[in-house]
């Protein structure tokens, strides 16, 4: 591992190809089947000898086109013409520019290293990971400041209407089905809420007791009030 690490310090990067920074649809569909690593070709690209290249010089152009043989421009037109090859200007252009780039305009000594280029990789992954994550975490802060308000807006209404609501409780539970239970433990749960909020707690748990008794011989709805924790009704003293 030791002998890695000296070797990624001591080897730095080539010229850094024009583009690298906007690949094509082809380069980045290739870099995908290579699996390079995106962060790492983002860092790389990060340099002044990936930045967009500057128009080419038309006569300059044109004196290396001029230059080309025969046989590399007939088979550019023909490739265009075929469909196989629909932008030879692409090509043409990166060929002159890399025929003319002053591959020294970063001085070797400027140049990153592979261990410096690996560790702003793992930098640049680190920040957009914990980017991602405190943007996971503010949306679940919302969604859970949301539910407490919405809950907060029903125990009010609750509150206004607690006598309605313990009427809505009889009924559903007088429908004698799944959905009609779970639907009054649902109310029990809020009423329950409602009255510890206006700190009448006592009066819930009494009623509560009243309606379990009444209900006692339904075990479905027995078991989704020990769920919720309703109370049972107190013993009665043996009679003598």
């Amino acid at each position: 591992m030791d002998d890695d690490e000296e070797e990624y310090a001591r080897q730095v990067e080539p010229p850094v190809p024009a583009g690298l920074g906007a690949l094509t649809g082809a380069q980045q569909t290739l870099a995908e089947f290579l699996r390079v690593d995106q962060e790492l070709l983002s860092v790389v690209a990060q340099t002044r000898a990936a930045a967009t290249e500057p128009r080419a010089d038309r006569k300059r152009l044109a004196s290396f086109i001029a230059e080309l043989p025969v046989a590399e421009k007939d088979a550019l037109l023909l490739n265009a013409a075929m469909g196989s090859e629909p932008r030879p200007g692409a090509e043409l252009l990166a060929r002159y520019r890399e025929a003319t780039r002053d591959n020294q305009d970063i001085a070797p000594e400027a140049r990153r290293s592979a261990a410096h280029l690996l560790d702003a990789a793992h930098a640049q992954r680190t920040g957009r990971l914990e980017r991602v994550r405190a943007a996971r975490e503010a949306d679940e802060r919302r969604r859970v400041e949301a539910a407490e308000a919405a809950r907060a807006d029903r125990l009010d209404h609750l509150t206004r209407n607690a006598e309605q609501t313990w009427g809505r409780v009889e009924d559903l539970i007088a429908q004698k089905k799944p959905t009609g239970y779970d639907r009054a433990s649902e109310l029990l749960d809020d009423l329950r809420a409602a009255h510890a909020r206006t700190g009448d707690i006592t009066t819930f748990e009494e009623r509560a007791r009243r309606l379990r008794e009444a209900h006692r011989g339904k075990p479905a709805l027995m078991r989704r009030f020990d769920e919720i924790g309703i109370p049972h009704p107190r013993e009665r003293p043996a009679r003598k």
